[in-house]
């Protein structure tokens, strides 16, 4: 048992969301969704991506295109941070992931003691936007590395009796609305 299984409610490994023939829910606005069915789940190997950085260097933007999916397809995604910086998610762009009500939070290192906290769903080509800091007064070759679980997904023509809500976009988004 990891240490981190010790402090969390719910599973710490890595694993798919929903199996395959389960129903799922992405968030379009409050209170509105649109339903699925999970056709097949494919894993995603490690997919490295690599930033060059300025000493004290901030907010660089990066796109994170590499996981781009087809129109019929949602993902699911863990990310790691193989060397020092700070990284903030944007999830639609104009949206922070990990904020609170008076703090806009970043991914560390020290984040990745609780490997959850770096999970990130996508749906189709919609990217997350990602701004690294570095805090050292050097220039240094970031590298992170994202793998993951990509669904392939029919619509629905009605609300099933059973689904799973895919928590895609950041809560402000999805509470806001996204019409």
């Amino acid at each position: 048992m990891s240490v981190t299984s010790l402090y969390v409610p719910y599973k710490t490994s890595f694993e798919p969301l929903v199996l395959q023939g389960e129903n799922i829910a992405i968030p379009i606005s409050r209170g509105e969704y649109e339903y699925y069915r999970v056709l097949y789940i494919e894993q995603v190997q490690p997919i490295t991506v690599v930033e060059s950085l300025d000493a004290l260097e901030r907010n660089k933007e990066h796109e994170l295109d590499e996981v781009k999916l087809e129109e019929n397809q949602c993902g699911q995604w863990r990310l790691w941070l193989l060397d020092f910086v700070a990284l903030k998610m944007k999830y639609p762009r104009s949206t922070s992931k990990w904020i609170t009500k008076t703090q806009e939070t970043q991914a560390t290192p020290l984040s990745m003691a609780k490997e959850q906290v770096l999970e990130f769903y996508t749906w189709k080509n919609e990217v997350p936007l990602l701004l690294i800091d570095n805090p050292v007064n050097e220039s240094q070759t970031v590298r992170l590395l994202i793998w993951g679980y990509k669904y392939a997904i029919k619509k629905l023509p009605r609300k099933p009796d059973k689904y799973t809500l895919f928590p895609i976009y950041s809560l402000e988004y999805v509470v806001g609305g996204r019409r």
